[in-house]
C-alpha cells in the first residue's frame, strides 16, 4: 500500500485493537467459566482493550506500529496473552482446549460480518470490485465507491476482514506458543506429564514462532483465494 495516511494506520490500528481484545476476552471468559478464574482476577474478560494493552504493551502498541510501517500499510501483527492456571490446564485438558480454541473461533463472525459487508456494498454498487492475487499485500478485496461514507466503510471492511483471517488461521497452527498447540495435550494421558510438557514447550517458543511464520502463507493464500473466489462467484 503506497502513500499511507493517518487514516489508514487509525482504521488498522482499531481493527487490531478490538479483534484481539475479543480474542483474549473469549479465552478469559471460557476459562472462567471452566473454573479458573486467573484471567478474571485480572479484569481480562472485558472489551475494554485497556486491561489487555496493560498486561501486553509491547505485543499490543510497539509491534504493531512498527510491523504496519515496514510492511507499508499491508498488514499489521502484535499480540496479547490472558493468564491462566498451568495446574487447572494440567487437571483439566479439555476446557484448557476449549479456553485456547476460543480466542481464534472468536475471529469468525467477524469474518462472516465482513464478508457479508463486502458482498452487500458489491451487490448494491457501494463498493468496486478490485484484483486480489497478492499475498498480504495493501490489495484490497472491494474499493470505495463514491462518497466519503464510502471510503470510510470499504477501508473497515476490507481491514476486518484481511487481519481477522489473518489472525484466526496463524492462532490455529498446532504449534507453540500459538493457541492451536494446545491440542496436543489433549494426547497426554497423566497429569503430572501435561504440566511438564508445557513448561518443556515454553521454551521452543522461538522456533515454534519462525516454523509458523514460514509455514502461514502456505494456509492463508489458499483460504484467501477460496473466500475471493467466494465473494466474486456469487451472483449481484
Amino acid at each position: 500500500m503506497s502513500n499511507l495516511t493517518p487514516t489508514d494506520f487509525i482504521v488498522w490500528y482499531a481493527v487490531f485493537l478490538f479483534s484481539t481484545t475479543f480474542h483474549e476476552a473469549m479465552h478469559s471468559f471460557v476459562s472462567h467459566y471452566g473454573g479458573d478464574n486467573t484471567a478474571h482476577a485480572g479484569g481480562q474478560v472485558t472489551l475494554n482493550p485497556v486491561p489487555h494493552m496493560r498486561r501486553s504493551p509491547f505485543g499490543m502498541v510497539v509491534v504493531p506500529i512498527i510491523t504496519f510501517l515496514l510492511a507499508r500499510g499491508a498488514y499489521m501483527i502484535g499480540w496479547a496473552s490472558a493468564p491462566f492456571n498451568p495446574y487447572w490446564a494440567a487437571r483439566y485438558p479439555k476446557r484448557s482446549f476449549w479456553m485456547s480454541l476460543a480466542g481464534p473461533l472468536s475471529h469468525v463472525p467477524l469474518i462472516i460480518v465482513s464478508f457479508v459487508a463486502m458482498y452487500i456494498g458489491l451487490r448494491n454498487g457501494f463498493f468496486n470490485p478490485v484484483g486480489y492475487d497478492d499475498f498480504m499485500t495493501g490489495m484490497y478485496p472491494v474499493a470505495m465507491g463514491d462518497g466519503n461514507l464510502s471510503w470510510a466503510l470499504a477501508k473497515l471492511v476490507n481491514t476486518a476482514f484481511k487481519l481477522n483471517l489473518i489472525l484466526f488461521i496463524f492462532n490455529l497452527l498446532p504449534l507453540p506458543p500459538l493457541d492451536g498447540s494446545e491440542v496436543w495435550y489433549l494426547l497426554v494421558k497423566r497429569e503430572e506429564d501435561r504440566l511438564r510438557y508445557r513448561m518443556l514447550s515454553a521454551q521452543y517458543s522461538l522456533a515454534g514462532l519462525m516454523l509458523a511464520w514460514w509455514l502461514f502463507p502456505k494456509i492463508y493464500y489458499p483460504v484467501f483465494s477460496f473466500s475471493m473466489n467466494a465473494l466474486y462467484g456469487m451472483p449481484f
